[in-house]
């Protein structure tokens, strides 16, 4: 007997692609987020390049493989812009037209307050002292006076000091 054996022909249609595809920048890694599409999708593949948009599912570098919808780059250069493209795909795989987001990670994160800030009055003037935070990305120091009240923000009042030392 002649047993005929039918295999499965693969998908010819690609899945719809991602939307909503967003990367949000952090200290040094970006945050990948996305919607998949419904139907024959398997896993979405995203990758990345720094001098443009990857151009397809095989350009640039592989960031991501799997099913999820959201996932951390990290490791990053922080000031270089990192461009994305999100691909959905299937079994086979078929590659649906990419979704592309870029972002530019950045320490957003302040460094820590002074500590020991002291003000002493004198003849018409006011001595100041503090002692500068152990941040390593610590820049200055920048001290405002206002008459009245208290400034409310970096640029609410009349620049005194603005510079490294620990007085003024």
């Amino acid at each position: 007997a002649i047993v005929y054996v039918r295999r499965a022909q693969p998908a010819a249609v690609a899945p719809g692609p991602v939307t909503n595809f967003v990367a949000t920048p952090g200290n040094g890694q970006n945050v990948l987020t996305w919607t998949n599409p419904g139907g024959p999708q398997t896993g979405t593949l995203i990758r990345f390049k720094t001098t443009g948009f990857p151009t397809g599912p095989t350009d640039g570098t592989q960031v991501y493989d799997s099913s999820g919808t959201s996932t951390v780059h990290g490791s990053l250069t922080n000031g270089v812009t990192y461009y994305y493209k999100a691909f959905a795909h299937d079994e086979v795989p078929n590659y649906a037209s990419g979704a592309q987001a870029s972002a530019v990670p950045a320490d957003v994160t302040p460094p820590s307050d002074v500590t020991s800030f002291a003000a002493t009055s004198g003849d018409m003037q006011n001595s100041l002292s503090w002692t500068n935070p152990g941040d390593a990305d610590f820049a200055g120091v920048k001290i405002l006076r206002k008459t009245g009240s208290y400034p409310t923000s970096h640029t609410d009042g009349t620049v005194v000091y603005n510079g490294m030392g620990t007085s003024a």
